[in-house]
């Protein structure tokens, strides 16, 4: 593993999120923030990135967290990725796990403020989840809908949102749940048992009887 290439995408990740084409919503959508710790989007953040006074990454192939603010020191930057190398994680998987328009992260706020962001308008058919937790927030085409929607081949085993009001981790039962307007941005915790793909679900029948002799 080269590292120069990993280094750098180190430096990226850990300072801002990489914006893909065609990948938002036109318009603005106003998110609220709530005073302490808020589960949010990690697409099209710069106000929210500003203003935070900590914000902290998950990088699920390492089950831990990373500081994005303050930023790490060029030491603990070689430490991360010698702790990946180690792992034998390769370049793809850690931009997969990581650089994802749809990736939550958390933020920390001083105070009540409210922002206009766009939302990204990408669909999680194909998303991809590690083994363990996810962090993942909700985007314009997942309302209306629910997880069971999008389960995939994916067998979630955990499922939890967090109330920033009340600092506090909310379980979700099931996966019949619908997102709601209001909720987009928001981020939200999958674990799952191995990696796998979220996509739309579509119920297989059972089979017709067979025959008689």
């Amino acid at each position: 593993m080269k590292l120069k290439p990993f280094l750098t995408f180190l430096v990226i990740t850990l300072c801002f999120v990489v914006f893909l084409p065609n990948t938002f919503a036109s318009g603005d959508y106003k998110l609220k923030v709530s005073k302490g710790w808020n589960l949010l989007t990690s697409f099209d953040t710069f106000e929210l990135e500003r203003d935070a006074k900590y914000i902290f990454h998950y990088f699920p192939l390492l089950n831990k967290y990373v500081p994005g603010k303050p930023d790490l020191s060029e030491g603990e930057k070689k430490k991360l990725l010698d702790e990946y190398q180690s792992k034998g994680v390769s370049l793809a998987d850690l931009q997969n796990s990581y650089l994802q328009i749809t990736t939550s992260r958390w933020y920390y706020f001083t105070e009540n403020k409210e922002y206009n962001i766009n939302i990204s308008s990408e669909s999680p058919n194909q998303w991809k989840l590690f083994q363990g937790w996810n962090f993942k927030s909700v985007t314009e085409s997942m309302v209306g809908k629910s997880m069971y929607d999008f389960k995939g081949d994916c067998n979630i085993t955990k499922y939890y949102g967090f109330d920033a009001t009340n600092q506090k981790w909310i379980p979700i039962e099931g996966l019949d749940r619908k997102f709601k307007k209001d909720e987009q941005g928001v981020g939200f915790l999958l674990k799952v048992e191995k990696n796998c793909k979220l996509g739309e679900f579509v119920e297989v029948s059972p089979e017709v009887p067979a025959l008689p002799n």
